[in-house]
């Protein structure tokens, strides 16, 4: 029987995502994806748009198998489409990925997805200020607190995860840019 490893046809994950994601015809043949610089996209008609945006934007949802349209690309392109499928084979198991224009925006994502009022983000010191900013500016007024622990103290977070009331994230951001700890009470 032929090593399954070396037999034709079957795609690991590591080589599929050199290809997967992308279809050469939607790209004039192009052994690449192009890179896609709209900002805005065209719709079939006014209900195409609407049903579109109402998708996007949680107020129904999508059939098995069928894709959103673009509407801005902002809220997604073809270019991240396109890497998103890719990175999928990467992580064993993995059914979907998000990719973000920045750092700071899936931070964010994943802070206002999993925090909930009268919760506890922990976090490791010292972090970029782009990031302990929101915690404290943007989170705690609406009841979640950042608790701070310095990086590499593994006790230290370990009892600030136990004695964090309702602790819904642990965040930990290397390397950071920040000096020193920054202190918050």
């Amino acid at each position: 029987m032929p090593d399954p490893a070396h037999t034709h046809g079957i795609v690991h994950p590591r080589t599929a995502v050199l290809t997967r994601g992308f279809d050469p015809s939607l790209s004039f043949g192009s052994a690449r994806p192009a890179v896609f610089r709209s900002s805005t996209y065209v719709f079939a008609s006014p209900e195409a748009s609407e049903r579109a945006f109402q998708i996007t934007h949680g107020k129904i949802k999508l059939a098995e198998g069928e894709r959103a349209d673009l509407i801005y690309s902002r809220i997604s392109h073809p270019n991240a489409e396109i890497l998103e499928d890719q990175i999928v084979p990467l992580e064993p198991g993995g059914r979907e990925a998000a990719v973000f224009n920045s750092g700071m925006a899936a931070i964010m994502t994943a802070f206002f997805t999993f925090a909930r009022p009268a919760s506890a983000i922990v976090y490791t010191t010292p972090l970029c200020g782009g990031t302990t900013g929101p915690i404290h500016t943007f989170l705690e007024p609406f009841g979640v607190r950042g608790i701070p622990v310095h990086s590499g103290d593994s006790a230290a977070l370990d009892e600030a995860i136990r004695s964090a009331r309702n602790p819904c994230i642990v965040y930990i951001e290397t390397p950071a840019e920040t000096p020193a700890p920054l202190r918050y009470n």
